[in-house]
């Protein structure tokens, strides 16, 4: 079978997210390494364990998934897929909003943690406001967004809005938008990434010039001084 770019965004965003996981929200790096350490050197497909976020900065959100699930983010792009799958590939708000209730308001098929966006999201859906996110930067901006793509639809503000309405946000997802669009095109991920950070918004762009340019080689130490 020939490659497919946009199917293999989508199939490796949702592998991605499943691999994170069991580390998800542990915000100490070294915590990180240890758990690489014991995990062949590599943190992802980590089995969720409580442990692991015992006695460090983090937020064990997980106690209700499975090894292997998505996390919440992995949830939304999910829906987004299958809800554009059901109109024939283009975006509708509306349906986007319907699934996003139907999946994780009460009595939907989600089960676990909920984040700010998400909660701020569905009362405003319920109560007809519009955009219905909320001002709050957190990564439901971005989940939407390869699909997005991989549809070729120009409708990435209206994905980002169902959940979030914040500067900083648009500013990322932006930038998000420009390293997928390169990587689509062709380009290879160090010229996409470079060309992603160099064009983003000044307010973010020195932060992800300095990502790419410096010399720590462990990601976890990298974490430490930023």
């Amino acid at each position: 079978m020939s490659p497919n770019p946009r199917a293999e965004m989508l199939f490796g965003a949702l592998v991605a997210d499943a691999a994170a996981l069991g580390v998800h929200w542990i915000y100490d790096p070294q915590r990180l390494t240890d758990i690489a350490a014991a995990n062949d050197g590599n943190t992802a497909f980590t089995p969720i364990d409580a442990a692991h976020y015992e006695g460090v900065p983090s937020y064990f959100a997980h106690s209700a998934r499975q090894d292997g699930d998505l996390t919440q983010y992995g949830e939304c792009l999910r829906i987004a897929i299958a809800a554009m799958i059901a109109d024939g590939g283009q975006f509708d708000v509306t349906s986007q909003q319907d699934a996003f209730v139907a999946h994780f308001g009460p009595g939907g098929s989600y089960t676990g943690y909920i984040d700010r966006p998400t909660r701020g999201a569905l009362q405003n859906i319920v109560q007809e406001t519009s955009p219905t996110g909320i001002d709050d930067d957190q990564l439901p901006a971005l989940t939407r967004l390869p699909a997005i793509l991989a549809a070729r639809s120009d409708d990435d503000t209206a994905a980002m809005e169902i959940t979030n309405v914040n500067v900083i946000a648009a500013q990322y997802s932006a930038a998000f938008k420009t390293l997928l669009t390169e990587i689509l095109s062709g380009a290879d991920l160090t010229t996409a990434l470079s060309h992603a950070a160099d064009t983003a918004h000044s307010d973010i762009r020195s932060a992800l010039q300095d990502a790419l340019s410096t010399t720590e080689t462990s990601s976890t130490d990298y974490a430490e001084k930023t």
